[in-house]
């Protein structure tokens, strides 16, 4: 029913308008709907929203990166991953790299477990719980479809794998997969 209504072309046009939303949670909402929405305007909504000067767009639709393969997107959440100046937005960007290229994610992720993320982002309002480094493991994990630092069980992961968390095991097998996808 929820679907239906949000599929009206009413509610569409009403979407796009909260686009440009001074409410960060409404602009956000109305982004990540039209871009989940895999329309012809998904992948350049999403790619607005990631190039924002507002760390708050970045951060919420940075994950979403990992839907679409385009050099762009790629380009983008690499960009975001290694110089965003908001710990949270490098972690959420991390995230968005589980979709793309290995030979792509699996060098920006292995530098991006070397980001404590430290600093706090720009507003002070929001405290990055857990940094870049930690989700970068995670999700290089993820896209290695291994478990040296997370156990996945369905859509939920567990830290407590069954050998242990092993982070140099993670970087070990990480860096022998690129070299033999950049040997193909």
């Amino acid at each position: 029913m929820l679907e239906e209504v949000l599929s009206r072309p009413d509610i569409v046009v009403r979407l796009y308008e909260a686009l440009s939303a001074e409410e960060d949670e409404l602009r956000v909402h109305a982004a990540r709907r039209l871009v989940l929405q895999f329309n012809k305007d998904s992948e350049s909504i999403l790619l607005r929203f990631l190039n924002s000067k507002d760390f708050y767009d970045r951060m919420c639709l940075a994950p979403l990166a990992e839907h679409f393969s385009s050099q762009a997107v790629a380009t983008k959440s690499v960009d975001l991953v290694m110089n965003d100046p908001v710990a949270l937005v490098r972690g959420k960007a991390c995230l968005g790299l589980e979709g793309q290229d290995l030979r792509i994610a699996i060098p920006a992720l292995l530098k991006a477990m070397e980001d404590s993320g430290d600093e706090s982002d720009e507003s002070g309002e929001y405290e990055c719980l857990v940094p870049p480094c930690e989700i970068a493991q995670l999700s290089l994990d993820a896209v290695l479809g291994i478990s040296f630092v997370s156990l996945r069980t369905g859509d939920r992961c567990s830290t407590f794998p069954p050998d242990g968390f092993r982070p140099e095991a993670l970087v070990a097998h990480a860096k022998e997969v690129l070299k033999r996808l950049q040997g193909e």
